[in-house]
Formats: C-alpha cells, structure tokens, sequence
C-alpha cells in the first residue's frame, strides 16, 4: 500500500512492492527446494552447501524481465493494491533461453582464446576469462532452471563446452606467478567499468562489501577491497559516496568465488537512472590468493557459519498468509557489515496485525532475545515500521543470524531468559536454550490451530574496524 502521493505513482509503487514480495516468496522457495535435493545427492556435505544459497537479487531482476500478470489490482481513498503473478513455465524459459545464449557465447571465446595463446598471451588471458565468468553465470543460472523444470537437465547444447577445471589449468599455465596485490585488483576490476560508465560529474554512488559466494557472508578480504573500490572511484570520478543503493545513482556490488587454488571476483555497476548495468570478472591465481591469506578471502569461521545458516533456514516456517520483512540502514542491497560501536537501526513490515519475536545469534552461539511480542497494528500493515530498540554493535566478529518469529496471535513467552548488565546501561536478554527449542516453544498448545506463524532468516557480518583495519 502506498500514502499520501498521486494514484499513477501509487500504483506503479504498488506493483513494484508486489514484484519484490513475488521475488522474496520465490527466493524462499527455491532455496528450500535446492536445500533439500543437496541434502539427497550430496548427504549434507558441508562442502556442497554454499552452491544452494540462491542470491535473491538475481532473482528479483530476472522476474522483472519475465513475463508477469497483474491478478488483482484494487484502491481505496488512500492505498493502492496489486496482486502479482509469476508464471512458472515463463520464467522456466526465459532461463532456458540464456543458459543456451550463454553456451553460445562460450564456445565463441574459448575458440578465439586457443587461437590466441600463441601471438597474444593477455588476450588469450582475457578471453579465458570471459569463458569462466560465463560459466559462473550460467552455474548460477543452472541452479535455478533445475528447480524450475524438475531437477531435469534436458539442455544438450552444454555437454561439448570445455569444463571450468580445464580453463583454469590454462589461465594457471598462462599467468604462472604473477600476482595482484588488493590495491591492483581494484584498479583493474574498477578500468572498464569507469572508462564506459555514466560520465556525469554530479553522481553519487554506494558499494557494498563484497558477498562470498551466494550465502551472504563477507569476508576480511571482501570488505577490505569494497573500500579501496570505494576510495578509488571517488579519486577517479569526483562522485560522493552514499551508503544505500537506494540512495545513490550509481551502484556497485561484488562478488567473491573460491575455486579450486584460485579465486574470481567480479564487480558490477548499475546506473540506475538509466537503468543499465555491466560487470567485469577477474580471475586471482593461487599465487595471488596465497599472498592475500586464504583466512582473510574466506569468512571467519565459514564452515560452520555456514551450517548454521543451513540449519535455520530448515527449521524455520513459512506460511505465505503472512508476511514479515526486515531491514536496517545497511541490509537492504546485498550483504550487510557492521562495525564494532555501530548501532543500527531496525524496520519491520508486515502485511497484516500480528505480534514479533526477534531472536539474535552471535557468531559464538551466544542467543540474545532482542524483542518480544512486539505489536504491529493492523494501521501499520504493509508500512515500515522503526522498532524502538537501541543496540551497540560488540564482540564477537563474524556471521550473525537474526530470526524474525511473527504470529497473529502473542507468542508463548520463552522461559530459560535471564538479563545480563553492560556497561553504559547496555543489557543482554540471554537465551539459555538452543535455537530449535526456543523456536519450539513458540510452536507450542497456546497457538491455536487458526493462529499463522511465519518466519524469515537473516544474517550479516561483524568486524572490528572499516576496512578490516
């Protein structure tokens, strides 16, 4: 619903918030789904986990250029209310047809590449490059076409492209010990991007840290290049830094992918007032990544972060007549870091009355209850509603969880919580018993059975200084 402006803009407003809602509701699902069938093929392997975290936002750009039906639309004096619609046979091949656009593509570079090694080494590198970020797209890609069309893998144009493994034998054999120091990887994922990107001296732009993989996670390294990024687009373009997408005309967002001994990062820039992005992909040897320190490219503690995640987003629920978002002034464009003393401040939005438990996990398994019943009036549906409660970002550094429990009726209150004094009136709601058992109780004989209960994870990253000083 949307107040108090034109009825064009509500409605175009309107069936934006619809089109994210329908994104949200899909990256759930599929991530769910993926979950599941990992756990089939692969046991749980912690190793295989990382590839089944489907990064919402490329799912809410790809809904937007699928084909999508207004099912209802409606308005009152003030609001206005769209009912969006995915069709899951449209969107299965709009999939279909990039994986295979893609494919072609490929074969195109790895054959100009093996033409180059000889007469040309860096344009060889460079076309190898291409084949990889490709094959890291349509990875991705692939992922989410599976689950679309049934865990069949029915495209045939793939089976004669060359695996990634053996491009990366090549680009090893072509790069041999040269390596990049961080400040050199920035100018070199920053070049194509300024030199063809918007030329307005009066931009502002924001980038965010760069995400591990798709699980949402930073690591020291991420964050540390996300501000040399920072400081050298502004050095070379003038432009003022925001620190929202939203907020900026220009946004950057990155990501890191460990493979094998090496590493790709890839940044991408969005000009949002034209509403056209490109992206540009390096490829770190192991010679690079061992000069950085594999425990600064990977997060902290990633592997049992990394369950952790997994673990609650299987034991959590979600019941589609309710609907309940969070968002801070840093977790609404990608991957989100906090710095120690930071305080952030916190917004829910719900689709209708209902009562909110927030239940925090720091990264040393410590569970602090930062809010209980929390009451959403039917008034506030659908509206962002600031939540009064003043936090002080501490230690411990790492991944941190937060559970959003929201129900229409009051939660069954949890019992083993006992209150812990800081310094500087500071206090802590410590959860004595496990995520599941305190989830549990919620679930309990005072809920009735025509009372929803839904659920939503988050999580982002503590450390202790900017750029990871």
């Amino acid at each position: 619903a949307t107040k108090d402006i034109g009825a064009g803009e509500a409605r175009e407003k309107a069936k934006s918030a619809a089109l994210n809602d329908a994104c949200s509701t899909i990256s759930c699902r599929v991530t769910g789904e993926a979950i599941d069938h990992a756990e089939e093929t692969t046991r749980g392997k912690e190793s295989e986990q990382q590839s089944w975290f489907v990064s919402q936002t490329a799912i809410r750009t790809d809904v937007k250029v699928a084909t999508y039906k207004i099912l209802r639309s409606d308005a009152d004096k003030k609001d206005v209310y769209v009912m969006i619609g995915i069709p899951k046979e449209a969107l299965r091949k709009a999939y279909r047809q990039r994986i295979k656009s893609a494919l072609t593509t490929i074969s195109a570079s790895f054959a100009l590449a093996e033409n180059l090694v000889e007469s040309d080494n860096a344009a060889a590198v460079g076309k190898y490059e291409e084949c990889l970020r490709a094959l890291h797209d349509i990875s991705r890609d692939m992922q989410l076409y599976l689950v679309l069309n049934s865990w069949k893998d029915d495209l045939v144009e793939g089976k004669g492209i060359a695996s990634q493994q053996s491009i990366e034998k090549k680009l090893h054999a072509l790069q041999k010990s040269r390596t990049l120091a961080p400040a050199e990887i920035a100018r070199v994922l920053l070049k194509p991007l300024l030199e063809n990107g918007p030329s307005s001296k009066s931009s502002t732009f924001a980038i965010g840290p760069l995400e591990y993989g798709t699980t949402g996670f930073v690591s020291e390294f991420g964050n540390t290049l996300s501000e040399l990024l920072a400081a050298q687009i502004a050095k070379q373009t003038g432009w003022r830094r925001r620190q929202a997408h939203r907020e900026a005309n220009v946004a950057f967002s990155g990501r890191l992918i460990q493979s094998g001994k090496g590493a790709y990062l890839t940044l991408a820039i969005e000009d949002r007032r034209k509403e056209t992005s490109t992206a540009n992909q390096l490829f770190l040897n192991a010679a690079s990544c061992d000069a950085i320190g594999w425990k600064k490219i990977r997060p902290v503690d990633y592997e049992k972060a990394l369950a952790d995640k997994l673990a609650l987003y299987k034991s959590i629920k979600v019941n589609p007549g309710l609907k309940i978002e969070l968002q801070t002034d840093r977790l609404s464009d990608g991957p989100a870091v906090y710095y120690y003393g930071d305080h952030p401040k916190v917004a829910l939005r719900a689709n209708r009355e209902c009562y909110v438990r927030l239940i925090y996990v720091f990264a040393d398994d410590t569970k602090l209850l930062l809010s209980d019943n929390y009451h959403i009036a039917d008034s506030q549906a659908n509206q962002w509603v600031p939540l009064p409660v003043d936090w002080e970002v501490c230690e411990p550094a790492g991944i941190e969880q937060m559970l959003v429990q929201s129900c229409t009726v009051k939660h069954k209150p949890i019992r083993n919580v006992r209150r812990i004094e800081l310094a500087n009136g500071f206090y802590q709601n410590v959860i004595g018993a496990s995520v599941p058992e305190a989830v549990t109780v919620t679930r309990g004989m005072k809920i009735s059975a025509k009372a929803i209960l839904t659920e939503k994870a988050y999580e982002w990253t503590i450390i202790p200084s900017r750029g990871g000083r």
